[in-house]
């Protein structure tokens, strides 16, 4: 009988390991996305005057940034010497 609630326990277990990263992201992401256009507009409003940012803009930049990051990191040593870092090195595997 202990080893049949060990068992359940194990599958419970894996099914926090698989769900708890994918919620995970889509809480971080829909967090991003929501307030991506206030960060940018922000961002943005250092550099052009107000009666040129439009709608959308912001966002825009934040998904730039994402992106422009992403070609820093894959492209050059700076996500090598970041892959070291035991946490991040799982994301930024220089090995492939």
């Amino acid at each position: 009988m202990r080893g049949l609630f060990k068992k359940q326990f194990t599958f419970i277990l894996y099914g926090f390991v698989f769900w708890l990263p994918v919620i995970l992201v889509i809480y971080i992401a829909a967090l991003f996305f929501s307030n991506a256009e206030k960060i940018g507009k922000m961002l943005l409003g250092v550099v052009v005057p107000d009666k040129f940012l439009y709608a959308g803009l912001g966002f825009v930049l934040c998904i730039l940034i994402v992106y422009f990051s992403g070609i820093l990191l894959k492209l050059t040593k700076v996500g090598r010497v970041l892959s070291r870092i035991p946490f991040i090195g799982i994301f930024l595997d220089k090995a492939k």
